[in-house]
């Protein structure tokens, strides 16, 4: 190994070493070639890539419905029907079987009816 010159009283470097000139000549090599590779990856995939399909509208046109169940519009409204629909069910009269004598009865009615003749079981006992 060669001993370090000295230039002005002063160590520099050692002849055997890489100049830097070189060095920096390098280090521009090495980033050239990255951007040239990143241009011919991107032209590469430039070409791969299918082109995008025509843009479709995300809701149907206003005159085309879409099929059921649709959404509620109006919830409230719909719930207060349904609420009606079973409270009159629930509270008037009706025939279930016409042909078997059953018959549908107000609740309180029926609970009366329970407690007065009991609940119907298998043998032919209670309410019929």
């Amino acid at each position: 190994m060669k001993a370090a010159r000295s230039v002005g009283g002063e160590l520099a470097y050692e002849p055997s070493d890489a100049s830097p000139r070189l060095v920096a000549y390098s280090v521009l090599a090495l980033l050239a070639g990255i951007v040239i590779s990143g241009v011919i990856v991107a032209g590469v995939l430039w070409l791969v890539t299918p082109s995008p399909p025509a843009i479709v509208p995300l809701s149907p046109p206003a005159a085309q419905l879409p099929p059921p169940p649709r959404l509620e519009t109006t919830p409230e409204a719909d719930r207060l029907q349904i609420e009606a629909k079973a409270q009159a069910m629930l509270g008037g009269y009706a025939w279930v079987d016409n042909a078997k004598g059953r018959v549908r009865v107000p609740i309180e009615r029926a609970m009366k009816l329970l407690e007065e003749q009991g609940w119907p079981d298998a043998q032919g006992g209670g309410a019929q």
